[in-house]
């Protein structure tokens, strides 16, 4: 310690001063004294007998501090009670004290029949008074005997000096005097200052004899104690109630003014430091600052290090150890943690920090150790490999090299990926004192104690007591949350006290503006924050607590954040829904209008926003659809709805859309049967309009059995088999197939015929096998299966062919994605197995197929392919036990793909996991036999030499780029210089320049037909994709319609990591990935959009598929399909119940909105598998992974039609970029 507190005295460090002291020469302290205003009186001189016996010049000296704690409780007053588990196992004895520990005290006389103890000693039998003392003591050891004249002598000091003695001596005398009148004794508290200062006592009298009975007349926590059968009772301060402003109203209006009559107790309030509520606040500021600056990118944690050198020079000069001294350790690590968040803060480490947080724990040994998050500014974060080895290594420094850094301090420093780490970070950094496991169970009408379940629950080390009498902060955050409060009308809390008049409290309060209330006015006086949501208000204005009024910010930033309300509480927690969406409202009828209609509530407001989930919404789709479109689509909708399982009771839909249902359907049966006269009955209505839904939902592999709660058909719609998916298989025209075959067969090339002759007689032999297609882009892989899939389908034969991708799979004949036909689970393992029971229908499918191809196999993981493997054997050992050790139980399965292109994503994998991830580095491949496509189908076309040699030569130039063959290495990444042709250089504005270049005159263009159906730009995160897509929405200049999700935790989710009330509303409304629509999805008319989810294979709507808006209604929106094999079909697509598909997301919530997103640009990974005719590149940051650089260039057939923009961090073009390839996953080849 450095410095001396100029108004105490006390020893500090100099960094310990004041923060408004610094920077001046006037040293304040606040840490010590508060700057002076706390002052401590001198320690009150003993009496001569105590001082002689403590310092050794008392020839008894010895003796007494041998039996110290004896005669200590001798002379007690009270004894010590709690939870005492006395410990009656086997190994060393303890006695151990557990729950809230207290003092108790007797009555003033012993009750009859019971000898005089602890203060009763001073009242009772006081002729016999030593010995009674004496006689608690006689068990003891005999060598140590307790002093009966030292003991008098002791008693006598305490008669002469001791004020509490004074005062039941007091009580002995009047016992003895007037035995017939009840007496109690009053301790009295200090009342001339505020309890919670430091301040001691300075008044003569702290007792009273209190002489009849005892009323509640006094404040304060004084102590009472009765003549007989008394105990100690706790004497609470005022009684503080809170009730609404309307309630108080109501009481004054029936004449209640007294304010003990009304309103309820407030329990432990948010403020206690460490209780739940607070960590609850906490982590709920947590989730605000993470939804205002995304996900946390680093987790430290700093811990305390006893051997620090400012620690051991103290503890040297006072000759201690750290252990005992919890006050030195927690001040040195205060401010060492303060250092190091100021250092965070002005950017000396990681770059520039725009957010921090920590908390503070303490180990089971004591030291404290800080946990903390960091946001960095989007300039500086760490998105690559490279930036995040430049600051965290798992290396310890060198202790003979950097001998400094290895002692200095334990940080430990980790990379937080994504909201995969919000269920553990915030958890973790929040989760409050250490505790012991306890249930409590009560009735609804219960008082629960919070102070008592808090204190009896938690477990406070020194450190812990050392930094809470010190003040220091348990947690810490930047910028400021500022949490905000509302309620509904004349519904805001009041507080009072029970002695209160509650007409006094009435007028007080009813004019007084809440901090809701305020804003309200605000947005009145204030323009410029009208286009606030009230969360959004605090960045720009101050709240004036003490005037009750919002002001503009003069500087600085804050946060806002909502009051958590728990959705049992509707009508708050629709309010709440609505102040995420409603700007700039002047009063509570203004929160409840939507397009200019005032609804009757908050729930019915919410409902036309879309922010809840309710079957009414789909009934009004489905409406919409009619008015639009014929009864096929409105069937269509329905059954999409149904596969969807988005609607809560579908039979409720049903019956409240009948009549809208069933339209055309009459009218087709009148033309069929060419009898305008026809009269069909509601009964058989019915029945054909179910058939007709039944029939839909057969085409994509379901059928109304399968909804339980849908009614039955009573003609089963079976066709010639039991098994729906048996009969789509057959229901191919088989002449037409032949035919196809022949046509298809004629063109093959030489490489393409092998392959044809090779997989087709494994299956007229029916051994089975397992084969791979190897092949480039081009090469005619999508033409041979078509080829193969006629041939046998012309056979009457069952080819069953599926694709990893969406977009893939509709470019096949019947085909259908791998995950929705296999059943392959969601997270694969190598345990894992297929979603097929034995004798179910898709098992009768599998045993029945005579071939199953399975396109752009290297993108999907190897684990996929074991599970079907696996799950094969068992379906076709159960017709055969010899099949079950047949690989891929006797069937031949063909894979294709070409491994040049991206390979399975594993989370957080490293290259070794992505390549080992990978079908040919699984057991199955030793046995595949490899069939190579090498040539190029799109040069056999009727081009010219001189078109047909640049076709070769760019062809060449992309399997060099996929091979990794094109470039030089730098610092050991591949670096690619880009043709001239295909770069493109920008001025000042990248992202205007690549859609200039693929959207030429888009205003003029955009409704020309056939404009979007072979364009989009290309980028290789979805970030960039969203800046593009919302670039180019801005330049159209019609109107825009927004679409907000319905967002919630899933019900079923047994995770037990986090408090599920913790993920709030808002939170999940942020949350973006991959497969997921935005909570806002913004859209105009004529814009190109795409599906993110299968909707309806057969009608071409699956995963993938580019759509151009035709129609934006209020429940559904028309589009027009643009990409496969449904082009020009005009569909309509409904709000869907979406859960997240990345794994990186690990929290389980659902989303109700359209399965869309804005398709000017497209991730590189979305676009494997599309074939398109402009494609711009822009590569604002490098590809990151294997394969999507080739996959980039390879979308386009010619190099006319490939555009290629890289930029620096500076937005400055550049003409090179990195490509990612793993040589490795060639040489399994």
């Amino acid at each position: 310690m450095d410095s001396v507190c100029p108004d105490c005295g006390a020893l500090i460090w100099y960094l310990e001063r004041a923060e408004k002291s610094k920077g001046k020469c006037v040293l304040k302290v606040s840490i010590c004294c508060k700057k002076g205003k706390i002052t401590l009186p001198f320690m009150i001189e003993p009496p001569p007998l105590i001082r002689s016996l403590f310092n050794g010049a008392h020839p008894k000296s010895s003796t007494f501090l041998s039996n110290i704690r004896s005669y200590n409780n001798m002379f007690s007053f009270t004894s010590l009670g709690g939870k005492i588990d006395s410990g009656s196992g086997h190994g060393p004895p303890h006695f151990t004290i557990s729950g809230q520990n207290y003092h108790r005290i007797g009555s003033l006389i012993p009750n009859s029949g019971q000898s005089p103890k602890f203060a009763q000693l001073y009242i009772y039998d006081t002729e016999n008074e030593i010995s009674n003392r004496l006689s608690h003591f006689s068990s003891l050891d005999s060598q140590n005997p307790i002093d009966s004249i030292l003991a008098k002598e002791i008693l006598n000091v305490m008669d002469d000096h001791n004020r509490l003695v004074q005062s039941f001596r007091m009580v002995r005398d009047y016992i003895q005097s007037e035995q017939a009148v009840p007496v109690s004794l009053r301790l009295f508290r200090n009342r001339q200052h505020d309890p919670r200062t430091y301040n001691m006592p300075q008044i003569d009298e702290v007792a009273a004899l209190i002489v009849g009975d005892i009323g509640d007349g006094e404040d304060g926590r004084d102590i009472v104690v009765r003549e007989r059968g008394g105990y100690l009772q706790r004497q609470n301060q005022s009684k503080i109630r809170a009730d609404f402003l309307a309630g108080i109203e109501e009481a004054v209006s029936r004449g209640d003014i007294v304010a003990s009559s009304i309103g309820a107790r407030i329990v432990l309030p948010s403020s206690f430091t460490g209780g739940r509520r607070y960590m609850f606040n906490n982590c709920q500021d947590a989730m605000s600052v993470s939804k205002k600056f995304g996900y946390p990118d680093l987790f430290l944690t700093f811990t305390c290090n006893p051997k620090w050198p400012e620690i051991q020079r103290h503890m040297n000069k006072s000759r201690n150890y750290p252990i005992y001294r919890p006050d030195v350790t927690c001040r040195v690590f205060q401010i060492k943690l303060d250092q190091m968040m100021a250092d965070f803060r002005k950017g000396h480490f990681f770059g520039r920090v725009v957010a921090s947080m920590y908390t503070i724990e303490f180990q089971k040994r004591g030291l404290p150790h800080a946990h903390i998050l960091l946001w960095l500014d989007s300039r500086d974060r760490l998105q690559s490999p490279e930036s995040i080895d430049s600051v965290i290594c798992a290396e310890l420094p060198d202790k003979n090299l950097f001998p400094k850094l290895y002692s200095a301090a334990h940080v430990n420093i980790e990379f937080c990926n994504k909201s995969n780490c919000i269920k553990y970070l915030f958890k973790y950094i929040n989760k409050g004192v250490d505790r012991v496991t306890a249930t409590l169970q009560s009735r609804d009408d219960e008082c629960i104690d919070e102070i008592q379940q808090y204190y009896d629950c938690r477990f406070l080390s020194p450190s812990e007591s050392i930094w809470r009498i010190f003040a220091f902060k348990i947690h810490e955050r930047h910028p400021a949350v500022i949490r905000l409060t509302f309620h509904e009308e004349g519904k805001q809390s009041i507080i009072f006290r029970d002695s209160s008049n509650l007409t006094s409290v009435l007028r007080h309060n009813k004019k007084k503006a809440t901090m809701f209330l305020a804003w309200m006015e605000a947005n009145k006086k204030y323009p410029q924050g009208r286009h606030l949501t009230y969360g959004q208000f605090p960045s720009l204005f101050t709240y004036d607590s003490d005037g009750h009024f919002w002001k503009p910010r003069k500087r600085g930033f804050a946060v806002g954040r909502l009051s958590y309300i728990p959705h049992s509480n509707r009508d708050l927690f629709y309010l709440r829904l609505l102040l995420n969406v409603q700007v700039g409202c002047t009063s509570y009828e203004d929160l409840k209008t939507v397009n200019g209609n005032i609804h009757d509530s908050y729930r019915d407001a919410c409902g036309a926003l879309k922010l809840l989930e309710d079957d009414r919404e789909f009934i009004a789709a489905i409406v919409e659809v009619a008015n639009l479109g014929s009864g096929v689509s409105i069937r269509k909708m329905f059954a999409r709805l149904l596969m969807s399982n988005t609607m809560s009771d579908p039979l409720r839909v049903w019956e409240n859309l009948f009549d809208v249902l069933v339209e055309g359907i009459l009218y087709h049966r009148r033309r069929a049967l060419n009898d305008p006269d026809l009269v069909i009955s509601s009964e058989d209505l019915k029945q054909l309009c179910l058939l007709d839904i039944d029939n839909f939902l057969r085409e994509n592999g379901k059928c109304l059995d399968d909804y339980k709660c849908m009614p039955k058909l009573l003609v089963p719609n079976n066709g010639r088999f039991n098994n729906i998916l048996v009969e789509n298989e057959y229901k191919y025209d088989l002449d037409e197939m032949n035919r196809l075959h022949v046509e298809h067969m004629s063109n093959l090339n030489s490489d393409q015929l092998d392959a044809y002759h090779q997989i087709l007689q494994t299956v007229d032999n029916g051994v089975g096998s397992m084969f791979f297609v190897y092949g480039y882009g081009g090469t005619g892989k999508t033409y041979l299966w078509k080829t193969i899939s006629y041939k046998l389908r012309s056979e009457g034969k069952i080819v069953l062919n599926v694709a990893s991708s969406g977009i893939a799979s509709i470019l096949l004949p019947g085909g259908r994605t791998a995950h929705s036909q296999f059943g392959l689970p969601l997270s694969l393992s190598k345990e894992s197995c297929c979603n097929i029971k034995l004798k179910s229908k898709k098992a009768e499918l599998l045993s029945m197929t005579s071939l199953i191809i399975w396109d752009e196999a290297p993108m999907i993981n190897k684990f996929a392919f074991e599970a079907f493997e696996r799950t094969l054997r068992d379906v076709m050992g159960d017709i055969d036990k010899k099949n079950a050790n047949l690989l891929f139980g006797g069937k031949t399965v063909v894979f294709g793909g070409d491994f040049r292109q991206i390979l399975p994503v594993v989370p957080k994998g490293s290259r070794a996991d992505i390549v080992n991830a990978t079908i040919n580095s699984s057991y199955l491949w030793r046995k595949c036999r490899v069939l190579t496509l090498s040539k190029n189908m799109r040069l056999q076309s009727s081009f010219d030499h001189i078109e047909k040699e640049k076709l070769a030569s760019f062809a060449e130039w992309i399997l060099g780029i996929g091979d990794g063959k094109i470039g030089t290495f730098d610092d050991g990444d591949m670096v690619v210089d880009i043709p001239l042709g295909i770069l493109v250089s920008c001025e000042t504005n990248p992202i205007g320049d690549i859609v200039n270049l693929i959207y030429p005159e888009l205003l003029k263009n955009m409704f020309v037909p056939n404009f979007f159906e072979d364009r989009a730009i290309l980028a290789p995160t979805l970030e960039i994709v969203e800046q593009i897509n919302d670039y180019v929405l801005s330049l159209i200049p019609s109107s825009s319609k927004e679409y907000l999700s319905c967002d919630y935790v899933s019900k079923c989710d047994d995770d037990t990591l986090i408090d599920h009330r913790w993920i709030t509303t808002e939170f999940l409304n942020e949350i973006k990935c991959s497969g997921l629509p935005n909570y806002r999805l913004v859209l105009k008319v004529g814009v190109p959009i795409m599906l993110l989810r299968n909707v309806d294979v057969s009608s071409g709507l699956c995963n993938g598929t580019r759509l151009i808006v035709t129609y934006l209604g209020s429940n559904v929106i028309g589009a027009q399909i643009v990409s496969g094999r449904n082009i020009g079909n005009v569909v309509f697509i409904p709000r869907m119940r979406l859960m997240p598909s990345d794994s990186n997301v690990s929290i389980n919530f659902y989303r109700l909105q359209f399965p869309l997103c804005v398709c000017f640009a497209m991730s590189i990974n979305k676009s494997q598998g599309q074939t398109l005719g402009h494609v711009g590149l822009f590569l604002p940051r490098s590809v990151f992974t294997h394969g999507q650089l080739y996959v980039a260039v390879s979308r386009v057939k010619t190099r006319s039609g490939l555009k290629i923009l890289v930029t620096d961090d500076n937005e400055r073009s550049k003409n090179s970029t990195v490509n990612v390839v793993y040589p490795e996953v060639f040489q399994k080849m």
